[in-house]
């Protein structure tokens, strides 16, 4: 990506060939051009899942895609129902679920019988590129803002677009003005090839204006590595672009390879960026910037300011280190959280770091050639974040954050709870009276017709004093109904039985730093609905009397029909696997619907894992009555998370009548010669 400064001797004329061949592939694909817009009387689109005809709305589409291509004026809004919209379109040589090359705005979150009031948590609209291409390309002097979007499954792979290969899975903006905001943009890649670089993962940015505003960007990776080659910017990459990020998490991205740099955030060529209210943590790159790396690009160095950031547990090898400024770059980082890293902020040679109120808690806290000042406000504690391993971290009343910062002209934090004259350090502000915090996981989050599964909620009193009247309302899809909650504090009642219904926890009061644990048990409905597989959303909203307002946490869940069988018996699998790991060998299992996702066994990731002589067989009715490939299609989708099917020889497999899609061999291995992955 970048020039690095390798301890590694290559040979000039090497790199200049690897360079040329590199540039040529990327530069296989010319950049478009934007297209001109004029009236058609409409100024708003509608898109909703096939059959729903958009609540009577016209016009209506069944695709993104041809929402975008009829809009014809800068103003027009695409307005997106829930659902999940897969596929791609080729379009200049690209492969995207979206192709954007004039000026709009996108908007998910809907209700096809409310198209006026937004609510994308409760509404999940994802657009899924399913590893066939990246799920949105925007380039063009255009102006485009994408709000309230599941972004997800798009692989980069070949596309080009990077100064040095492949790049943007999730989001690639090339020349354009771009605002993403209230997206969760997650599980993308740049690319595959273990031979190429990669930049961005998540969210490629190239010569543009962009802003990041509360997304979410997850799990994203730029590159696998292999001989020379390496990621840049797992989750987010801007090179030579005004760059504005706002109240967004970057976590769990990877910039991959040996020579991955940038796992979270990468910075080259960005002058006068700006980063306010960001968590950027558990990103990993093993050669460094962990969490954010900024630099340069052919000389030209990056400055700009990170005001009131969380950047923890950021990892790599070799002392890699949570901040890394190179190139001539100058940066400053105000009301800082800098722990849990090998070294917390490496400055190299011509470069400059000034950080200013800092909590320090890394092995090695600031080193290398460059200048750094840090000034006489740094401090050595307990971070006291509310549950590191689950990605929350919100700060306690007892955070040795607290009260720590200076005024940066920031008056609120990540979550738009207003900031004092005295503001904590990081992304959040701690909790006084009245702050709670919330935390809520699924069990299992795969689902089929008819399954039972778990919600745990942990609602937790942040602050110094006792809140009272605590009261906890959990609201189920419209997939779901409630069959009992407890509590071990009050009582639980469940208002409405029925499937979209809602449980409340009367909790009544919390002391400071004391937590309520809540156990709901849900069943999904027994009839599937017409499209799978579907996301499925409960929310859970925590009241107090002390509280400004409710505080509200989300988890999501998969639905899909999977049904399997041995041999045609009476036990039914709700996974492939589990009927496998059932067989005795030289069996047949037959398999019925979607089955979606992906599972680790010996080593491997991948939705079948086979190491015996067996027989794979789709087509099925979903009671195993009829089998007839044609009318009912059976399809193994591993979602982008790992292989589809895997099998471990010695052995004799049959695969029929299956679909097989979304595989994904990154990180997987595979082949003799080391860096390289297959299948």
């Amino acid at each position: 990506m970048h020039t690095r400064q390798l301890a590694l001797s290559l040979t000039l004329t090497l790199l200049a060939l690897v360079g040329a061949l590199t540039l040529l592939e990327a530069g296989n694909h010319s950049p478009p051009t934007a297209q001109a817009q004029g009236p058609d009387g409409y100024t708003t689109y509608y898109v909703a899942p096939a059959g729903s005809n958009c609540g009577g709305m016209t016009p209506c589409y069944t695709t993104v895609q041809a929402a975008v291509d009829a809009v014809d004026d800068p103003g027009d809004v695409v307005k997106v129902a829930a659902g999940t919209y897969t596929g791609v379109q080729s379009r200049n040589g690209l492969d995207q679920a979206v192709y954007i090359t004039k000026s709009l705005t996108i908007r998910g979150g809907y209700a096809t019988s409310d198209w006026d009031n937004q609510d994308p948590d409760t509404h999940v609209t994802t657009l899924n590129a399913n590893g066939q291409g990246r799920v949105v390309t925007i380039a063009g002097a255009i102006s485009v803002t994408v709000d309230g979007l599941h972004l997800t499954g798009g692989d980069a792979t070949d596309q080009g677009g990077g100064l040095f290969g492949d790049a943007g899975g999730g989001v690639y903006v090339l020349n354009a003005t771009v605002t993403l905001s209230r997206n969760r943009i997650a599980d993308n890649q740049a690319t595959t090839d273990s031979w190429s670089d990669g930049a961005g993962g998540g969210v490629y940015v190239d010569t543009s204006l962009i802003t990041l505003r509360g997304n979410q960007i997850l799990n994203n990776q730029a590159a696998v590595g292999g001989l020379f080659a390496g990621g840049a910017g797992g989750g987010f990459y801007g090179v030579d672009s005004q760059v504005n990020l706002e109240g967004n998490q970057v976590q769990g991205n990877q910039a991959g390879g040996d020579f991955g740099t940038g796992g979270g955030v990468e910075l080259d060529a960005c002058a006068d960026f700006r980063l306010v209210n960001n968590v950027i943590a558990d990103n990993q790159a093993d050669y460094g910037g962990a969490g954010i790396w900024i630099g340069h690009m052919s000389g030209v160095p990056s400055s700009g300011h990170l005001i009131h950031t969380t950047i923890a547990r950021n990892q790599g090898a070799n002392d890699v280190a949570g901040v890394r400024v190179a190139g001539g770059s100058v940066v400053t980082l105000t009301n800082t959280i800098l722990v849990g890293h090998d070294t917390g902020i490496n400055v190299s040679f011509s470069c400059t770091g000034t950080l200013t109120a800092t909590l320090w808690g890394n092995t090695t806290d600031w080193g290398d050639v460059g200048t750094i000042y840090t000034g006489t406000l740094n401090y050595w504690g307990d971070s006291a974040f509310l549950n590191p391993a689950a990605g929350n971290y919100h700060i306690s009343s007892a955070s040795a954050a607290k009260d720590r910062g200076v005024d940066a002209g920031v008056t609120t934090d990540l979550d738009g709870n207003p900031r004092d004259a005295q503001p904590d350090l990081g992304a959040y502000e701690a909790g006084t009276t009245g702050a709670l915090q919330a935390i809520k996981t699924a069990s299992p989050e795969l689902l089929n017709p008819g399954d039972t599964l778990t919600y745990t909620v942990v609602v937790t009193n942040a602050g110094l004093g006792s809140m009272t009247n605590v009261v906890v309302d959990d609201t189920f899809p419209a997939q779901q109904r409630p069959l009992n909650a407890v509590s071990d504090l009050g009582t639980c009642t469940i208002v409405n039985s029925g499937y979209g219904g809602q449980a409340r926890c009367n909790v009544s009061n919390l002391g400071g730093n004391q937590a309520v644990h809540i156990t709901i048990v849900a069943q999904v409905n027994p009839i599937a609905p017409a499209s799978l597989p579907q996301t499925m959303r409960n929310t859970a909203q925590a009241t107090s009397d002390q509280a400004a307002s409710p505080t509200t946490v989300y988890a999501d869940t998969v639905l899909q029909n999977c049904r399997a069988c041995v041999n045609g018996g009476a036990t039914r699998y709700s996974t492939v696997q589990a009927a496998v790991d059932a067989a005795p060998a030289g069996s047949t299992v037959w398999i019925a619907g979607t089955c979606v996702g992906a599972t680790t066994q010996a080593g491997h990731t991948q939705q079948v894992y086979l190491d015996q002589n067996l027989v794979l067989r789709g087509g099925y009715r979903s009671d195993f009555t009829a089998w007839d490939p044609v009318t009912y299609p059976t399809t193994l989708d591993a979602n982008g998370q790992g292989r589809v099917v895997y099998v471990a020889g010695p052995a004799n497999v049959t695969i029929e009548a299956l679909t097989l899609t979304g595989g994904n061999a990154t990180g997987q291995g595979g082949m003799d010669i080391p860096f390289n992955d297959m299948g």
